[in-house]
């Protein structure tokens, strides 16, 4: 059975998607946006049906994604230099492993570095291979400290031991200040900037420079 509201022929582009949608009413071709990840394809999905029951008129809703830049830190793209970096609040294996598919899907031949900030203790220790399982799939691997947030430190639980543990060639621990000469000397050309800390104060840093260059 169809659904009342379905998106279909879906086409990835280089930054984003271009599709189909089906209302009960209507339908709407070569609909762009630009984001990546399917589940920014769902939540449009929802979006615009919500908009077409309250009445919202769907021409002028669809004029406005192309300009939609996204939910914050929700695999926001943006370029440095020559460098492609993509901005997560991700902060869990799974969510980690769900921007890694992406950047597979999007970018298979590039390599891809993951700048992971670990975000507490806690949840370090509860999930420790999970996050060495998933990280270890990137073709580069830079750790920052563990953000505490609330917590005290847990004995044995760091970003340094995570480093040692880590099934990999090209593997680092860094200082958040670090992240720029980081992303200019690797020759990863797509970045996954992820965590829940104050890594994001970083990433609009790097923002600001760009927008100054």
């Amino acid at each position: 059975v169809e659904a009342d509201y379905r998106i279909f022929n879906i086409k990835q582009l280089k930054t984003g998607y271009k599709f189909d949608l089906k209302t009960p009413t209507n339908k709407f071709s070569k609909i762009k946006i630009n984001q990546i990840g399917e589940h920014n394809l769902s939540n449009i999905l929802c979006a615009l049906a919500m908009a077409d029951q309250v009445g919202v008129p769907l021409d002028a809703a669809l004029k406005s994604l192309i300009s939609f830049p996204g939910v914050h830190r929700r695999m926001n793209l943006f370029k440095w230099g020559e460098k492609l970096l993509i901005d997560d609040y991700a902060h869990h294996p799974t969510e980690i492993e769900s921007v890694l598919k992406t950047l597979q899907s999007f970018y298979s031949k590039q390599q891809k570095c993951v700048i992971f900030q670990p975000h507490l203790f806690s949840r370090t220790q509860d999930f420790y291979e999970d996050f060495l399982n998933v990280l270890s799939q990137f073709d580069e691997v830079v750790l920052l400290d563990i953000y505490p947030a609330r917590e005290l430190p847990i004995e044995g639980i760091s970003s340094s031991r995570m480093i040692e543990d880590l099934n990999h060639f090209n593997k680092k621990l860094i200082d958040k200040t670090m992240i720029s000469k980081t992303i200019t000397e690797s020759e990863a050309k797509v970045f996954a900037l992820i965590g829940a800390g104050d890594i994001g104060e970083e990433i609009q840093l790097l923002k600001s420079q760009n927008l100054a260059k």
